[in-house]
């Protein structure tokens, strides 16, 4: 059984890595596999940012068609080959929009960990609290954008060594989400790998698992219901936009491309010292 002091410690280097909303991006030098951050809602994709105007359509300028399926959006967001440099406001990378009902569940899942106890990730933590957003005013403000969440996620072996980090963000998020609720707040999640050979914490300690797709995952609210007055700066209509630090877009991914969530591969990470199994 892993130690409540181990937790204590954990969370007070948490909070060192992510003092002032400072990011923990994936180290994509190293050679392995990858890991896949799943959709975080179901509907259909609006806007990605490799994909070029005209606005309210976004055709990749090598394949025109809209919804082509065979339409590869694969570059790497912080050094696009096609130069395309879109409205999408960011703070991470490879942002994708997805239009969805209000109080449409968003949650966070991570697909493709290694599951062996050699090489394997056990568990780990994530760490959540909501960051500051141009248009993120009030809720009974006109011009409310939801809430801006981010979700810092460390990786551990079975032995308790830390392996690696990634952070994602996501968008207009109902104001009574269940992480986060308040710019103040942050909490500190335990989560085991489900499928793990041997898990990182005893049942009374985990929170959640991940790895598991639709059986698992951090629920982090609804999508807010958004106005449709609001201004041009502040987006409208009922959406989620979702960015992973250090991500690549799934190529596969176009503009209205049905997804769903814990379920389709929105980003793909390759982290140092986690050889991941996503294609």
């Amino acid at each position: 059984m892993t130690s409540l002091r181990r937790i204590y410690l954990a969370s007070l280097l948490l909070v060192t890595l992510t003092v002032s909303g400072v990011a923990l991006h994936s180290n994509s030098s190293a050679v392995g596999g990858r890991i896949a951050m799943l959709s975080g809602t179901s509907g259909s994709i609006s806007t990605l940012d490799c994909y070029d105007l005209p606005s309210p359509f976004r055709a990749h300028p090598y394949y025109p068609t809209i919804g082509d399926p065979f339409a590869p959006c694969n570059e790497v967001d912080n050094n696009p080959p096609d130069g395309v440099s879109g409205p999408h406001s960011r703070g991470l990378s490879a942002p994708v929009d997805t239009i969805a009902p209000a109080t449409n569940p968003v949650w966070m899942q991570v697909d493709y960990l290694p599951n062996l106890l050699s090489g394997g990730i056990s568990g780990g933590y994530a760490y959540v609290y909501q960051v500051s957003s141009a248009c993120s005013f009030a809720p009974l403000d006109s011009r409310y954008n939801g809430k801006k969440v981010q979700v810092d996620i460390l990786y551990y072996d079975r032995f308790e060594n830390y392996i690696n980090g990634n952070s994602a963000i996501y968008q207009h998020i109902d104001p009574n989400g269940n992480v986060a609720a308040n710019s103040g707040g942050a909490y500190t999640i335990a989560w085991n790998n489900a499928n793990a050979t041997q898990k990182l914490w005893s049942p009374g300690i985990e929170v959640f698992k991940m790895n598991n797709t639709t059986s698992g995952g951090l629920n982090i609210g609804g999508v807010s219901q958004r106005g449709s007055s609001a201004p041009l700066s502040c987006s409208g209509g009922n959406h989620l936009h979702q960015e992973a630090g250090g991500a690549e877009y799934n190529r596969y991914d176009y503009w209205g491309k049905s997804v769903t969530t814990r379920y389709s591969d929105s980003h793909y990470l390759t982290l140092s010292g986690i050889v991941g199994t996503a294609p």
